[in-house]
């Protein structure tokens, strides 16, 4: 897979390069989310959890940005989102994003230009069906995540009364160590951000306008 990828985008590279687009073409290159456990043991980087799941290893994948013309070489550490992409793309090359909806994401183009950015909240959810945010969910504030535990890959058929769990990224990017017991107040209040913002959501997901 390594190869094959590494051969198209070269060639990608190549064609841009002949067409005389290449210094001023911005190129994203980012993975597919955490490797699949079906297929047995693979490297991840020491992070927990896989495919399906909002841990780290599920969720935390590479995301590389290239622009000759505007960008230097260099690495971040601020933690951006999928979803993020689009405004970001909006706004560094001046598009027009009116739209009757919301622009979930918020724009990165800080950060590629050394600036500051209020990265907010970030938030995971998956299971098959019809989301179920008790399982499976996750926010992230600053350095801090907290994790609704994952459940099952299958299709969830009733509630669990599962205890979150509370990580310090900065101190533990790993998440081996549950802090949610030392710190009752921050994993309340991360727990309601997670219920707002599945409460927003599902207002857009089940909308019949």
């Amino acid at each position: 897979m390594i190869e094959v990828m590494d051969e198209g985008i070269g060639l990608l590279m190549d064609e841009l390069d002949g067409l005389g687009l290449r210094e001023n073409t911005l190129v994203i290159f980012a993975s597919d989310n955490g490797p699949d456990p079906l297929a047995g043991e693979r490297f991840n980087h020491q992070l927990i959890g896989a495919k399906y799941e909002v841990y780290e290893g599920g969720v935390h994948v590479p995301f590389m940005v290239n622009w000759p013309a505007k960008l230097e070489s260099s690495s971040r550490d601020d933690v951006i989102h999928f979803m993020d992409v689009v405004p970001t793309l909006a706004e560094v090359c001046d598009l027009d994003l009116t739209t009757t909806l919301a622009i979930d994401g918020a724009s990165f183009a800080d950060v590629l230009f050394d600036g500051e950015r209020d990265e907010g909240d970030h938030f995971w959810q998956w299971n098959r069906g019809v989301p179920n945010y008790a399982h499976n969910a996750a926010v992230r504030d600053g350095d801090w995540k907290l994790v609704r535990p994952f459940v099952t890959r299958n299709l969830i058929k009733d509630e669990q009364p599962l205890i979150p769990a509370l990580y310090n990224l900065k101190d533990d990017p790993f998440e081996t160590t549950d802090l949610a017991g030392q710190y009752p107040e921050r994993v309340e209040k991360m727990n309601a951000k997670i219920d707002t913002w599945a409460t927003s959501v599902e207002k857009d997901r089940i909308r019949h306008d």
